[in-house]
């Protein structure tokens, strides 16, 4: 089911059915994190997750063409994966500031 709905949601961004995409990346530590094994108010919200900027949000956001688009002079954020390339999650590869990943283990592959 899960895969299925992915795949909606991949679908809808590709027909530009959505338009703008926006969630909470936290890079909070397992220190950071174990602040509230005793109280769980007490624990950070977030969770790392996955960077996606496009070319809608940067004009929204006053940003572009500095971001959003692949052209001489405009940062460089992106990720280019085989179409057959697959893998592993670990906190250790991400670029992010947290020691810890939820979907540690887990495998990845392009769509």
């Amino acid at each position: 089911m899960l895969h299925k709905l992915a795949r909606k949601f991949l679908n809808s961004l590709s027909f530009s059915f959505v338009q703008l995409v926006g969630f909470d990346h936290c890079t909070f530590n397992s220190t950071q994190k174990a602040l509230g094994i005793d109280d769980f108010e007490k624990i950070p919200n977030g969770a790392n997750g996955l960077d996606m900027i496009e070319i809608c949000s940067a004009q929204i956001f006053n940003i572009y063409p500095r971001k959003g688009a692949i052209l001489a002079g405009s940062d460089a954020d992106i990720i280019i994966f085989g179409p057959n390339s697959s893998f592993k999650i670990s906190s250790r590869s991400h670029h992010s500031r947290s020691d810890t990943n939820v979907y540690e283990g887990r495998r990845g592959k392009s769509l």
